[in-house]
């Protein structure tokens, strides 16, 4: 994973109110990817 993509992880995290929603949505990113 590249930092800036962690990066993007990391702020929507903290924006997010409800990490279990942008942890869902990561799963399925990372799915896409691999």
């Amino acid at each position: 994973m590249t930092a800036s993509w962690v990066g993007v992880v990391a702020l929507a995290a903290k924006r997010e109110r409800s990490r279990m929603m942008v942890m869902d949505e990561l799963e399925k990113m990372v799915v896409v990817r691999w």
